[in-house]
């Protein structure tokens, strides 16, 4: 199998339009389909792109986000050391984690236009893709639109894995390397772990 992985994937989400005066409220309470210029949300929280049907809409506009993202994403690819990179990487993301309390409709949105791109990539390549994430997949076979946008900037690709991928739901593990088990640390596992074998270890 092969292994995809997005850069800074809510960090692409960030760079994309955006609800206008969201401190104000939507300008639509009622459910109508999406103009041109702006962007809807179903009840549930899901974005809604101009064309589909949604319960509240804002106007839209360009990200507001552009230049915290350019600067806080180059501090994290030309970081010198380990802990410069990751306290980068915890910016970038745990912004987004924190709009869920200081404005949920950007958070929303960010969280929205990622789903988007990766369901859309889905939806066209059902029959490879055996396993996604918020921002990677695994496929069966390479995957040239990917494969012609691998980088280093926000939102290009890098190919991670090429081997041995096994998974059962969301639980996976490459070339038996220690696993990646929701809610079980990777300390818990002992080398030579069989994610199809084994049972899951307890602490």
């Amino acid at each position: 199998a092969y292994g995809y992985d997005m850069n800074s994937a809510f960090s692409w989400g960030m760079l994309q339009d955006m609800p206008k005066d969201t401190d104000k409220g939507p300008i639509n309470k009622t459910r109508r389909i999406v103009k041109p210029d702006e962007l809807g949300f179903q009840v549930t929280g899901e974005l809604c792109l101009p064309g589909q049907s949604a319960d509240y809409i804002f106007k839209s506009e360009p990200s507001p986000f552009k230049r915290f993202v350019e600067v806080w994403y180059e501090r994290k690819r030309t970081a010198k050391n380990r802990k410069d990179k990751q306290y980068a990487k915890d910016v970038l993301n745990m912004s987004v984690g924190w709009m869920q309390r200081a404005n949920y409709w950007l958070r929303s949105a960010i969280i929205g236009h990622c789903n988007i791109r990766m369901n859309n990539l889905i939806r066209k390549y059902r029959d490879i893709i055996l396993f996604s994430n918020t921002d990677s997949i695994v496929s069966t076979e390479r995957i040239p639109e990917l494969d012609s946008n691998i980088g280093l900037d926000v939102g290009q690709w890098k190919l991670e894995h090429d081997g041995l991928f096994a998974y059962i739901g969301q639980n996976s593990q490459w070339d038996f390397a220690l696993p990646t088990y929701r809610g079980t640390p990777k300390g818990w596992f002992k080398e030579g772990y069989d994610l199809l074998k084994d049972e899951r270890p307890t602490c």
